[in-house]
């Protein structure tokens, strides 16, 4: 099985509990991943907005997780571009993808640049909270001035925005401007009410976007029972003409999650158990592989 997860916080939590990558006490390790044909993996670094120094926090994250996996160089490399991709996927290699979650460290447009330097290809301008940029999903802000600037910069670069952590206000006003607009990791609002899910009408802009929607494994965001929550959320979305952009965005490392679906290893038994539920085969490799595949090969 082939697998393209959209989000994980494992650069987080390795920096913070001082953990190896090859550390089995993290959910997204070197083991787990190999246990796949080809893996892509997209780690973020987060911030979550209270931090009294956001840009050096960054950089630290950052820094250690790619030092992480240059220990490992023979079998995951950090990717930027889709030659990139096709290099790793052509010799059997793990494809990291760097993104960042929570903008608190963007003071100016031109620090996008910076991003895009080292590495950051998807990037969301929020955490949970209001910024300098935005408004998070418990926040009450609209898009800043400042906001508008750092997408249109990222347009300019090519890079994803995501939208994950928007309000619903910030959300639409991001939308407008955005050339490649992805939520990584959300539910669908409609069958899991929930400030950080994603409303029917949220859901058809990042159709009309031709953008990506990761659903997660939080079951705060897809329901107690994750798996069939996840089924519905499937059935949902395609009901609604939008499967050709499902995917999926685990939040492994970043959440409390259900220990049925704690790591990357199970989302085989999740994919079991969609097609056990008719879910034809097709569909199931489009949502944890050859979408979000083939819409970062398009875009990078």
């Amino acid at each position: 099985m082939n697998i393209f997860d959209l989000h994980c916080d494992t650069f987080s939590r390795m920096y913070e509990e001082k953990r190896e990558i090859s550390c089995n006490c993290i959910a997204v390790n070197m083991s787990e991943l190999e246990n796949f044909d080809f893996a892509v993996q997209t780690f973020a670094v987060w911030l979550g907005g209270d931090e009294p120094c956001p840009e050096k926090k960054y950089k630290s994250i950052l820094n250690n997780g790619i030092d992480a996996i240059s220990r490992f160089s023979g079998k995951i490399s950090v990717c930027t571009n889709r030659e990139e991709l096709t290099e790793c996927k052509d010799k059997g290699k793990i494809a990291a993808v760097l993104s960042l979650e929570g903008g608190s460290p963007i003071n100016s447009a031109e620090f996008v640049e910076r991003l895009y330097s080292d590495g950051i290809r998807t990037a969301a301008l929020t955490w949970n909270g209001d910024n300098q940029l935005a408004g998070g999903a418990y926040g009450e802000k609209g898009l800043t001035s400042l906001g508008r600037e750092v997408i249109l910069k990222m347009n300019k670069l090519g890079m994803v925005l995501d939208a994950s952590h928007l309000n619903r206000r910030s959300f639409f006003e991001a939308a407008e401007l955005a050339d490649n607009l992805v939520a990584t990791h959300s539910g669908i609002d409609s069958l899991v009410p929930h400030k950080r899910n994603l409303t029917d009408e949220q859901l058809r802009v990042i159709g009309q976007k031709k953008g990506l929607i990761g659903m997660c494994y939080y079951p705060a965001f897809a329901g107690s029972d994750v798996f069939d929550g996840f089924y519905w959320a499937v059935c949902h979305i395609c009901d609604m003409g939008l499967g050709d952009i499902l995917a999926a965005g685990s939040d492994f490392d970043g959440a409390e999650m259900s220990p049925a679906l704690s790591k990357p290893t199970d989302v085989k038994t999740l994919a079991l158990y969609l097609k056990n539920r008719l879910i034809d085969e097709d569909t199931v490799n489009n949502i944890f592989f050859r979408h979000a595949w083939n819409y970062y090969h398009k875009v990078l």
